[in-house]
């Protein structure tokens, strides 16, 4: 095994040996209009033609890089280029909206699903996510006697949030980080906001872990509870706008983690309200001096990771959209860090220096994926659960055909733009990490989020006598979905978005209940009390961890067993 990994290693570094040549990236005003950019410097020839005032990022100097980290930086700016191509012109008669941050509140998700008529008697609107808001009685804080905090294991759990945490929300300087880490555990606590974020990353590290299949615990779940406790006394402390935001984002993190997702919103909200402040403030100077808004790198990935949060959050839940709506900063990526954090000095010890900067160019790429499948998912939200909310009928049906066909073409595209280093199989049940599985996941949600007008169509209006092709292949592709998502493995793996993962699972049984009553809909559906036990199985597992999975749980058995009966009326 050791051979083979050696070998492994040695061949990825013999394919990254790539002549050194310097990586290019257009002025934010090219990038911006979408135009070819010939980097001249200080002005373009665009800006120079247009008067236009030139601005490039602020990107380290790379004449001193590795050929690895050149070519790290040129796959990057690739992807980021391809994300900010422009989509062909939409058919006739689509319906397409311009890129909207703000998403209409608790449109998709159980809740919604148990609104449809079908289910009036299942259980009162609202009952799942009032469940949710509803504050819990807090967890007493963990005992800690007479024994003094344990600093040593500090850099550890930093190195395990690192690996396990940071690569889906690459915000911070993570060499500045392992540092702090380092000098914490030698000259103890103390009462800043650089301590707080040290804390928080510890904490986090205390219940990362790799994926998995089986219930695996977390790895110290009382130690990171007191950590957590120490972090909060210190995380308003800092004078720094962008640390304390980062805190109050990753303490955000930390309650999702521990299936406390209106807490989790209430520390997005205000780390999102902070980093408005400073982008305020930053605006404003701009304005005075008549030159554009220009973002630093860790400003900016902060604003995605935020405004990410929050409307994840705000997909399921009627909470108010996030106040970073209001900026206009949608056409700018992230900026990935300078790659020689990753010499030996600044890697974690137990990751070789390669795998170290293997991990960096993974996370970079799913973090510019991920930021744009949620700009498509807004524009889904927006199009297809706006103001009108499930009151899809008959009248709607053909627009309703196209612009699902337009919003597909789409999401394949950007399939067909995924990096090899995070390509998937879309119906893989058993991805090999994380990430992959985050953005698989994340695909199969916002499939079967374009699927379910179509099967509230047939639900309660039947399928017509001479149905149309659209109409039958997207109800099969909404039950394929719901198959996928239930049967998906990692449901018991503990991470930011398990509780979004297990609410899936709910409305995906959901779907398939609503489908096995309908009996002219789908006739394959011969199994589907197993897929129902599956999910009930899945929410089992959490139900200690939120009440409103626990009571999705019973309603899955109830429903399940009226079904059963035939007792449901569907139309």
């Amino acid at each position: 095994m050791a051979d083979r990994n050696h070998t492994y290693r040695k061949s990825q570094r013999e394919a990254r040996a790539f002549p050194r040549k310097r990586a290019v990236a257009a002025c934010r005003v090219c990038r911006t209009r979408k135009i070819k950019c010939d980097n001249a410097r200080p002005q373009c020839a665009s800006c120079r033609a247009t008067d236009a005032h030139c601005v490039y990022e602020q990107y380290p100097d790379i004449s001193k890089f590795d050929p690895a980290s050149i070519l790290i930086l040129e796959r990057l700016d690739q992807i980021q280029q391809s994300l900010d191509a422009t989509p062909p012109s939409p058919p006739r008669g689509v319906v397409r909206p311009v890129l909207c941050l703000q998403i209409p509140a608790a449109r998709i998700g159980p809740d919604a699903i148990l609104g449809w008529p079908v289910f009036r008697d299942a259980s009162s609107p609202g009952t799942l996510n009032h469940l949710v808001l509803t504050a819990r009685e807090p967890a007493p804080p963990p005992s800690p006697g007479d024994a003094p905090l344990d600093l040593i294991p500090i850099v550890g759990l930093v190195d395990l949030f690192l690996q396990h945490v940071h690569v889906k929300n690459p915000v911070l300087n993570t060499s500045f980080l392992s540092q702090s880490a380092g000098r914490l555990a030698d000259h103890g606590l103390r009462w800043d906001g650089l301590t707080a974020l040290v804390l928080l990353a510890a904490a986090l590290g205390c219940l990362a872990a790799p994926l998995h299949y089986r219930d695996v615990p977390p790895l110290r779940p009382e130690l990171g509870a007191r950590l957590y406790e120490e972090a909060l006394k210190r995380i308003s402390l800092s004078t720094d706008q962008l640390l304390s935001a980062q805190c109050w984002f990753f303490s955000g993190v930390y309650q999702m983690y521990q299936f406390n997702p209106a807490t989790a919103w209430t520390h997005f909200s205000h780390a999102s309200s902070i980093l408005s402040l400073r982008l305020s403030w930053k605006k404003a100077v701009h304005e005075e001096k008549s030159t554009p808004l220009q973002l630093d790198p860790e400003e900016l990935a902060l604003y995605w990771s935020c405004w990410k949060s929050e409307c994840e959050l705000r997909a399921e839940l009627p909470v108010p959209n996030t106040v970073l709506s209001s900026f206009s900063v949608s056409d700018i990526h992230p900026v990935p860090p300078n790659p020689e954090l990753f010499s030996s000095a600044n890697v974690p010890a137990p990751i070789d220096t390669e795998d170290w900067r293997l991990l960096y160019e993974t996370s970079w790429y799913y973090y510019l994926s991920d930021i744009s499948l949620k700009r498509l998912e807004a524009q889904i939200l927006n199009t297809l659960y706006g103001p009108s909310g499930h009151q899809w009928d008959t009248s709607q049906l053909p627009m309703l055909s196209r612009t699902v066909a337009d919003f597909e073409l789409q999401l394949d595209q950007w399939f067909e733009n995924l990096p090899s280093i995070i390509r998937f199989e879309e119906w893989d049940e058993a991805p090999r990490q994380e990430l992959i599985y985050n953005l698989q996941a994340r695909v199969l949600e916002l499939r079967s989020w374009l699927y379910q007008p179509f099967v509230y169509y047939a639900v309660h209006h039947g399928l017509p006598d001479d149905p149309t092709p659209d109409l039958e292949r997207f109800v099969q592709k909404a039950i394929s979905c719901s198959f996928h998502i239930i049967q998906s493995k990692p449901t018991r793996h503990r991470h930011h978005g398990s509780w979004f993962a297990a609410r899936n699972v709910v409305s995906s049984a959901l779907i398939i209940l609503a489908a096995v009553k309908a009996t002219d809909l789908v006739d394959y559906l011969v199994d589907w009390p197993d897929l129902i036990a599956q999910a009930v199985s899945c929410l089992d597992h959490w139900a200690s961890d939120a009440p409103d999975l626990g009571q999705a749980k019973g309603i899955l058995q109830a429903l399940g067993d009226t079904v059963l009966q035939g007792g449901i009326d569907v139309r």
